[in-house]
């Protein structure tokens, strides 16, 4: 999720105790970066934009895909625009296949699994669903 008032402010919802701290419910940058993740070899974020770039005044934001890469993990699969339920749960299980039962690298599963749902019942879809995906590798799978 981004905060549309505070753009620098990325983060991933959690469940936070009744009695936590405010900022409990929440994984943001700061907390991904300041931890070594790097026996992670990788991190999906197949939610809505969690690779999207926000460009605004000033600068751009890191997004979270940056977060976990500078922490150490070896590779973050993204999405660039909203993304539905319903294609997203298709492509990812496609991905998962092709990464974990046919071990491929996740650069060859993802190019799998978008190659596969590039063509439907009634001929090419439209690549708003499989065409929002993206994958940023770090020295690990190079």
């Amino acid at each position: 999720m981004r905060d549309p008032n505070l753009p620098y402010r990325t983060f991933i919802p959690l469940t936070a105790e009744p009695d936590g701290a405010p900022d409990a419910g929440i994984l943001d940058l700061t907390d991904i970066r300041q931890h070594d993740l790097s026996q992670v070899d990788l991190v999906v974020l197949s939610g809505c934009s969690s690779g999207a770039t926000y460009i605004g005044p000033g600068a751009p934001a890191p997004t979270l895909a940056d977060a976990f890469l500078d922490s150490g993990v070896g590779a973050v699969v993204k999405t660039y625009w909203r993304v539905r339920d319903l294609e997203a749960g298709r492509l990812m299980t496609r991905f998962v296949t092709a990464w974990a039962d046919q071990q491929q690298t996740p650069l060859a599963a993802l190019n799998a699994a978008r190659r596969a749902e590039m063509t439907g019942p009634h001929g090419a879809r439209h690549p708003f669903g499989w065409g929002a995906y993206g994958i940023e590798l770090s020295g690990f799978w190079e």
